[in-house]
């Protein structure tokens, strides 16, 4: 008899054997049935394996720590990220299209689904606050130091998780020596980073606030989506921004998605979904 996870394995050892360049293949959810880390290892040895192997097809997935393992160079040749394209609907919900995107997703949308199919309010809002405590858990050395990031407590943020630390993941992030722009509350975006692809941070609430939210998003006008964050409401009229520019949107989405990765990791307390998915997933990105 077979567990689960055994067959699973058995399915993906036999695709191994007999697939190669000529092979079409589509592998999902691989992992499931073992713990996130041996999982994630296992989902990104053989997602290189099928690589080297020439083959083509499409790998789903969950385990978003697939994304920072580090590849063969000939891997990573043939390797492309997408996602699902993603729309505003109706009372500002967000609706599947269906359709793939350039970029990496790494937010399933779980809660909003669980929602959906009638789970109660009481357990998505739990379930919410356990996503934070698990955010700030997962630490690691994608983290930035304080020397590195030159803290300044006059920042109005405490521990690691001040605007200057997201800086600097934004900037390490991006490469190529970027440089960001800081635009304090009710300031306009400067005329250089207008009609170009952004990739910007929103540092919510008052200065003195011990533990602000941050908001990552990407866009190629500034200006007009600074105003939609501002009209929010309170905290978010009062949101210093950083942004940074990149050489296209598809960069852009990229970088975004990597960004939120890292500050996650870091602790970085992010809005949730509900704050701030119909802004960050208007019609203009799809």
């Amino acid at each position: 008899d077979k567990s689960a996870f055994g067959a699973e394995m058995g399915d993906v050892a036999a695709l191994l054997r007999s697939c190669g360049p000529r092979s079409l293949v589509f592998v999902d959810e691989i992992g499931r049935g073992t713990s996130p880390r041996d999982g994630t290892s296992l989902a990104g040895a053989i997602l290189e394996g099928m690589a080297e192997g020439g083959m083509s097809g499409m790998f789903a997935t969950h385990l978003h720590g697939v994304l920072g393992l580090p590849f063969s160079s000939s891997a990573e040749e043939r390797l492309r990220t997408k996602r699902m394209a993603i729309r505003d609907g109706e009372n500002g919900n967000p609706e599947w299209t269906y359709r793939l995107e350039d970029g990496v997703c790494t937010n399933s949308l779980a809660l909003l689904t669980a929602a959906k199919f009638g789970l109660p309010e009481s357990i998505l809002r739990r379930a919410e606050e356990l996503s934070e405590r698990w955010d700030a858990s997962v630490v690691d050395d994608d983290c930035p130091d304080e020397e590195t990031a030159g803290v300044n407590p006059s920042d109005g943020d405490s521990g690691v998780h001040t605007i200057q630390h997201a800086v600097t993941i934004l900037e390490e992030t991006v490469g190529t020596s970027s440089s960001s722009v800081r635009i304090p509350p009710s300031y306009m975006s400067p005329p250089s980073l207008e009609g170009a692809s952004c990739v910007y941070i929103l540092r919510i609430g008052d200065e003195g606030k011990i533990k602000p939210k941050y908001y990552v998003g990407e866009t190629d006008s500034l200006s007009r989506r600074l105003a939609r964050h501002r009209a929010g409401g309170e905290g978010w009229s009062s949101a210093t921004a950083v942004a940074v520019r990149v050489e296209s949107k598809s960069h852009a989405r990229n970088v975004e998605s990597l960004v939120i990765r890292r500050m996650a990791k870091c602790g970085f307390r992010l809005v949730s979904v509900a704050d701030g998915v119909s802004v960050r997933r208007s019609p203009e990105r799809i």
